[in-house]
């Protein structure tokens, strides 16, 4: 399997919320890692969001971290990985140099790309 950090073509993420097909969108980002850190922003947005925190910040406890002031979220990586299940549709296009054109991604790669993504965080 190739490292998440040798593929750099440019990569065109592909999402659909849910049957509705008003909830289908793309994303257009440099490489796999920012897709992958795209993704993960999607996933806290949605936390913070079923938690009421993006909407209504007056009436919540926000978890804000006192260092930055920001507020912090905390998942577990069988989170995001069921997240990404629950998704009606997920998949990406990636440059690939050596076809001269696009491959096409689904769940499982994005499955195991997020795995790399979060790992290679938690590791600095």
């Amino acid at each position: 399997m190739q490292e998440l950090a040798s593929l750099n073509g440019h990569t065109i993420m592909l999402i659909q919320f849910s049957s509705n097909e008003e909830t289908r969108t793309y994303i257009d980002c440099q490489n796999p890692y920012e897709a992958m850190e795209t993704f993960c922003r999607i996933y806290e947005n949605f936390l913070l969001n079923k938690q009421g925190i993006l909407n209504d910040r007056t009436d919540k406890a926000d978890p804000v971290d006192p260092l930055s002031g920001q507020t912090s979220i905390e998942y577990k990586l069988d989170d995001i990985l069921k997240f990404t299940d629950q998704l009606y549709d997920l998949s990406a296009l990636t440059y690939n140099n050596k076809a001269f054109g696009f491959t096409a991604h689904g769940k499982a790669w994005f499955k195991g790309k997020i795995h790399a993504y979060l790992r290679k965080l938690a590791a600095k």
